[in-house]
């Protein structure tokens, strides 16, 4: 995925990313009807932090997580992510990946810079 804009500030982040409908891991996932797997979603909030905290992170925990609805790439191939960081030492993140009125996931985890 690419991120194609964004706002940053101190403890938010709001982000549209865009993902590649031909990318191989779509092929697997599942042959003709694609699939953006949970992981992978959950894997587009850390890289954002990591983009805007400009280190590592390592998710410590998974307080909750939810997928609210199966994104398609080819008929949803942007999402918007809001993330909402707390803390210091920890992490506190809560994030949401939408698309024109739809959620597709919310999380609720601890990152520590690593």
């Amino acid at each position: 995925f690419e991120i194609t804009d964004g706002m940053f500030s101190p403890g938010k982040m709001e982000v549209r990313v865009k993902v590649d409908p031909g990318h191989a891991l779509y092929a697997g996932h599942f042959p003709g009807r694609p699939v953006t797997p949970g992981v992978v979603q959950i894997q587009m909030v850390r890289e954002v932090m990591e983009h805007f905290y400009r280190q590592e992170l390592r998710m410590v925990r998974l307080r909750q997580c939810k997928f609210l609805k199966v994104m398609n790439p080819r008929q949803t191939a942007e999402l918007d992510l809001s993330i909402q960081v707390s803390g210091e030492e920890v992490l506190a993140v809560q994030a949401t990946g939408s698309w024109e009125g739809s959620t597709f996931f919310k999380l609720s985890a601890d990152y520590i810079i690593s």
